[in-house]
């Protein structure tokens, strides 16, 4: 809704300002367009068409403003009564207790500098998923706790400390963004950290923003329980396959995600995915499911099923998503960002459906039948994004993913020369000393991995 215009008096020239705790908001968006040039991409994103949605808080919503908190009802019918609100104005001057001490960071740490973190702009509203840290005289302590709790929760990032910002990405490939700003004024004592969406959807994304924000303000963050620690979604009496009279036609699912991969448009490609991801997961959909799409994907029982079996092998044996042309040396038309990071997105979902169907299919003649495929193309792939591990420790962590279903289905000898020989071991080695720093899901599938080649050799 429009505001009522304000009545100019004689003596003002324009209408005052609404004010907000953090500063004054501008009067239009000329004023936002005069921001210095390193701010004006964050700024703008608060009154652009491509609206952030704001994260909520499992306790109700997180952010600087005074509204109350109200509490809500958890599992088992418990009331879980909201924390204490965080806001600037709890903390006068007269409170500090000092500064922070400084620790040294290990190595995959946000190694932000606390000259590296600006003041909050003026025309800068900030998000509801923002809290403030008080008595914060290193911006880097703050920066390391962040770094901490994204490895902790296998969230892969890219750290921009020229403008004390952090590029996230979940598994659940929710984009979000992280940035530090010192406090203005009566707040310069401390630090506020941001989050902002800016692409995706997950469940747990709720969760991540919360601990992230708990982890900046020198909380405990709630942990990340791992998916094998959780019991199924589909009840044991509701995991059943669609009716019989259709065993031969295939699953209709699939049929449906394998005409959205073939289409051109690359949205539709990432939905039927993003789609057989879901299907060929066991925990979302049921073992039962789960194991008749994989199976019907790497067979190719049907023409839709062997379609989406060759798009995914494609997509998995093209180097970050690039096409066979430039597998071949062909030049392409040069690409936007927006295009790489497409294609980037379309091969972490093929290497997403891969490590499902293969972990499915664990000691299955369906899978021992792809030995040739596996030998001469599928595993110098896994083995290339495992060597990659620490510029993409994503995809190595789903290479890692579908690795171990091929040690734990095949014999020694193929172990011995496939794997070993083409020196799996040590790559798996360096990956887990990539997931102990930055990605701790890599570090428990490799050691995974680990065990199994060990049992192998022994």
């Amino acid at each position: 809704k429009e505001e009522p215009e304000h009545e100019k008096s004689p003596g003002q020239t324009k209408p005052p300002r609404r004010k907000t705790p953090l500063g004054q908001l501008p009067d239009s968006l000329d004023e936002v367009n005069t921001s210095p040039a390193d701010e004006k991409d964050d700024v703008a994103k608060g009154f652009s068409g491509v609206a952030v949605m704001s994260a909520i808080h499992p306790y109700g919503q997180i952010g600087l403003d005074d509204k109350p908190r109200s509490a809500v009802v958890g599992l088992g019918g418990a009331t879980l009564v909201p924390p204490p609100v965080s806001r600037m104005q709890d903390y006068p001057l007269d409170k500090r207790k000092g500064p922070i001490p400084v620790i040294s960071p290990p190595s995959g740490h946000w190694n932000l500098t606390d000259s590296d973190v600006k003041t909050l702009p003026d025309f800068h509203p900030l998000e509801r998923s923002a809290v403030f840290v008080p008595n914060c005289s290193d911006a880097a302590v703050v920066a390391r706790r962040v770094s901490d709790v994204l490895r902790s929760r296998s969230i892969s990032a890219e750290y921009i400390n020229a403008k004390a910002k952090a590029k996230c990405m979940t598994t659940d490939d929710v984009d979000f963004r992280i940035r530090l700003y010192r406090g203005k004024k009566k707040f310069s004592h401390g630090v506020i950290v941001e989050v902002q969406r800016r692409f995706g959807f997950s469940t747990t994304f709720a969760s991540d923003v919360a601990a992230i924000c708990d982890a900046a303000e020198g909380k405990v963050a709630a942990p990340s329980t791992p998916t094998g620690l959780l019991p199924s979604l589909v009840p044991d009496e509701e995991d059943h396959t669609e009716s019989s009279n259709d065993e031969d036609d295939g699953l209709e699912s699939v049929k449906i995600a394998s005409s959205m991969i073939s289409e051109a448009d690359i949205d539709r490609k990432i939905m039927g995915l993003q789609g057989l991801a879901s299907l060929t997961d066991s925990y979302k959909i049921g073992k039962a499911t789960a194991t008749r799409a994989s199976t019907e994907i790497l067979a190719g029982t049907n023409p839709e099923a062997a379609a989406a079996r060759d798009a995914i092998l494609s997509l998995v044996l093209c180097k970050n998503g690039s096409t066979e042309a430039a597998q071949r040396g062909q030049v392409e038309d040069k690409l936007t960002d927006a295009d790489e990071a497409n294609r980037s997105l379309l091969r972490t979902q093929a290497l997403c459906v891969l490590s499902n169907v293969l972990r499915n299919m664990v000691k299955r003649d369906e899978l021992r039948s792809l030995k040739p495929v596996l030998s001469q193309a599928i595993l110098p792939a896994l083995l290339r994004d495992i060597e990659n591990a620490s510029v993409n420790p994503r995809t190595a962590d789903l290479a890692t993913r579908a690795l171990l279903p091929v040690v734990q289905t095949f014999d020694g000898d193929f172990v011995e020369s496939d794997l070993l020989a083409n020196g799996a071991y040590e790559l798996l080695i360096e990956a887990q000393s990539v997931g102990e720093a930055r990605f701790d899901s890599l570090r428990e599938q490799s050691a995974s991995c680990l065990r199994a080649l060990d049992a192998v050799k022994s």
